[in-house]
């Protein structure tokens, strides 16, 4: 019984440290993919500390977005190729949908958009580029998004309650 306990545990620290190997090799490609995309585009992106970056593309109004607001968007969302997978709006801020509304922070979006849409007040246009670990990570989301993708939204914080 202890000797199946050990192996156990065995496997799930071998398998734990395997993984956490991985995301940190993923980091660094999705860091260096990032900083290639920035120089080859000229782009001048701020870095947060979880690997998230921004650019204000056209400043809005009052304070940011907190956690716990209601907050609808509009968005284009991209992979570094140019390929869009999703939006509702063009990429000069044309709506092409209805607005998207969640509630900030509490995980109803990919993580880097709780992060991201909390740096925006209302009526800025900003551009997010998410590290596949702020998007969807190793999972694919169809064709459109495979696993691993760094992930680029032009968005607009429409309005915030």
């Amino acid at each position: 019984m202890i000797k199946t306990a050990l192996t156990s545990l065995l496997f799930i620290c071998s398998f734990l440290m395997a993984n956490t190997g991985f995301a940190q090799d993923q980091k660094a490609i999705d860091e260096k993919a990032l900083t290639d995309y920035f120089a080859k585009n000229k782009i001048n992106a701020t870095r947060t500390p979880s690997g998230l970056y921004y650019t204000i593309n056209k400043k809005g109004e009052g304070a940011n977005a907190k956690p716990g607001q209601s907050v609808t968007m509009r968005y284009y969302g991209y992979t570094l190729d140019g390929n869009k997978f999703d939006g509702n709006m063009d990429k000069n801020y044309n709506p092409s949908g209805n607005p998207f509304t969640f509630s900030l922070g509490a995980h109803q979006v990919i993580s880097g958009w709780d992060e991201g849409v909390q740096l925006l007040n209302q009526g800025c246009r900003a551009t997010l580029y998410l590290p596949s670990g702020l998007a969807y990570g190793p999972r694919a989301m169809g064709a459109a998004i495979p696993a691993n993708s760094i992930l680029a939204f032009d968005v607009e914080l429409v309005s915030m309650k």
